[in-house]
């Protein structure tokens, strides 16, 4: 049996639920059970050569005798299929596709109130669009790939279909928990965990009301009563997300772990981005596992990862802990509100805890930034969220460049390409990096940048570091330090990092901070910037960065 199938049955995301947690699995298949599959085809191309090519290969397994059932077939976030086989048909599937090609079916298990005026919601509210229309979230569609929702709880609309808050969805999972393919067309919650979500986001109740209450939802049951799930039910609602012309998709679920392969979830949450879907995804309920605990999907490159902060501002422990140590990538970029959140549950209203409730804080912010700004990429709204943070007391790796401001994300005059520096690995005493300054207002700009002292963070073996050691600020040098932007211009900044020869190894965190003058109101944002400083050259957990993905 292929080395990646070692552990392929069953794997477990979580649901992001304090409350919950992993049950032990079975490592190998029991002897005679099928093999749930997924079988990639070939990269994204033109729609037309991805049907054709899917085509021949589907004969090709038919005609092989090879006995498959429940194919699913995935062609806009993802080339490729689902199917159950016979353990003794894998063989003939490798020779078909190539061993590299086929990954298991990986189970995934599903791990306002004060929380609104803490990010600064209820103050966007009060704000029109160029329509003057109050921005509430109106005209964007949020889709949640969840438990399902209870659609009939009048907090959330009290129906299904065009007209209604929910105005779509699809049940990928079904009544009996089986995830057989093309289920049916209601998405009828029977666990609570995704109405709970979903109020978050778009709640219109005088109990409750969400981030961006006047949001439409979309809502895919791709976890089952017991918040349990495959990869491929969320690939394909990730799928029919794009297909149904989402804005915003959230993804409140985790990986225990990550690996190899999950990587057709990472590629449908890249290639969703890539299509203009703005992807959040809850950090993950890991914190016990140490640093480098955000795992699949929340891990994807195309992913803005949430951690969990309670009112207090303080990181929940369980809260995962980054930096992500396979694509080198900012990770988690911020934090919200997710401890003892009230919200719509099955046919009421109460209070849960976990980066499952911290997420949804961040797609219905992003639902008030799209509509008034419709025209946003999710590169542009990455920056508005990421750079107009209120710095916390914690590491980066803890809480990502800090608390949610959706009313400073509004206020913002400029956009950063990219929101955060990962400079990576210093390497024979230097590194670099470039970012790009984007004025979005009609009026000139004076930018003026500063570079605070680069802090170690993290020890070369992953431990919290004393808050002892830092590099000065002539160490990180801008090719510019003060500058005019006119209205629209893109500004290009490029960065040189020198750190003195005695440097201690590890994880170094710090940032840029920008002030914005537009003769009115000075605004300030930061850009966060990290890089590490090798121990020696035999420091291996650096060998698993992937530096051609930045």
């Amino acid at each position: 049996m292929p080395r990646r199938f070692l552990f392929s049955i069953p794997l477990l995301i979580s649901l992001l639920l304090l409350t919950q947690s992993i049950s032990p699995v079975s490592a190998e298949p029991h002897a005679g059970e099928p093999l749930r599959l997924i079988v990639q085809t070939g990269s994204l191309q033109q729609p037309r050569g991805v049907i054709q090519t899917q085509q021949k290969l589907l004969t090709q397994l038919h005609s092989q005798g090879i006995q498959a059932a429940n194919i699913r077939v995935y062609r806009r976030v993802f080339n490729g299929f689902a199917v159950t086989i016979p353990a003794s048909d894998l063989p003939v599937l490798e020779r078909i596709y190539g061993e590299e090609n086929i990954f298991p079916d990986l189970l995934l298990h599903a791990s306002t109130d004060v929380s609104i005026p803490l990010i600064g919601a209820n103050q966007v509210w009060e704000l029109q669009d160029e329509n003057g229309e109050y921005i509430t979230g109106r005209g964007v569609k949020v889709a949640v790939l969840d438990t399902g929702i209870n659609y009939k709880h009048p907090a959330l609309g009290g129906c299904l279909g065009p007209g209604c808050k929910v105005s779509g969805g699809f049940d990928f999972v079904g009544d009996d928990g089986l995830f057989r393919p093309g289920v049916d067309a209601d998405p009828m919650d029977d666990c609570g965990h995704g109405t709970h979500v979903a109020g978050i986001i778009a709640s219109n109740s005088e109990v409750y009301r969400g981030v961006a209450y006047g949001a439409d939802l979309l809502v895919y049951k791709v976890l089952n009563s017991n918040g349990d799930g495959t990869m491929s039910t969320v690939l394909a609602g990730i799928e029919q997300a794009v297909i149904d012309g989402a804005d915003i998709i959230n993804l409140s679920l985790s990986a225990p772990f990550n690996a190899p392969g999950f990587e057709p979830l990472n590629q449908a949450v890249n290639n969703a981005a890539t299509q203009g879907v703005f992807v959040v995804a809850a950090a993950g309920n890991h914190g016990i596992q140490g640093y480098g605990s955000i795992f699949p999907p929340a891990s994807a490159p195309g992913a803005f990862a949430v951690a969990n902060i309670n009112k207090a501002e303080i990181r929940a422990e369980s809260s995962s802990l980054g930096p992500d140590l396979y694509y080198d990538r900012f990770k988690p970029e911020l934090a919200a509100p997710g401890s003892d959140i009230w919200s719509t549950y099955k046919n009421g209203f109460a209070q849960l805890t976990g980066t499952s409730m911290a997420a949804p804080h961040v797609s219905g912010a992003a639902a008030l930034l799209l509509q008034a700004h419709p025209e946003w990429s999710p590169a542009d709204l990455r920056s508005a969220l990421l750079n107009s943070t209120k710095e916390l007391d914690f590491r980066y790796a803890e809480v990502g460049a800090g608390k949610l401001q959706v009313d400073q994300a509004l206020r913002q005059p400029v956009l950063v390409y990219p929101a955060a520096l990962p400079l990576g690995l210093v390497k024979d005493g230097t590194a670099g990096g470039e970012f790009e300054l984007k004025s979005i207002v009609e009026t000139g700009l004076d930018v003026q940048i500063e570079v605070t002292p680069a802090k170690l963070a993290l020890t070369p073996n992953y431990q919290a570091a004393p808050n002892v050691s830092s590099i000065p600020p002539e160490h990180i040098q801008p090719d510019v330090w003060t500058f005019n932007l006119a209205p629209g211009e893109i500004k290009q900044i490029r960065l040189s990092l020198n750190p003195p020869p005695l440097a201690a190894s590890g994880y170094y965190e710090g940032a840029f901070l920008i002030t914005i003058d537009d003769g009115v109101e000075p605004y300030r944002l930061r850009v966060p910037y990290t890089f590490w400083v090798p121990q020696a050259e035999t420091y291996l957990p650096l060998l698993s960065f992937d530096y051609a993905a930045k």
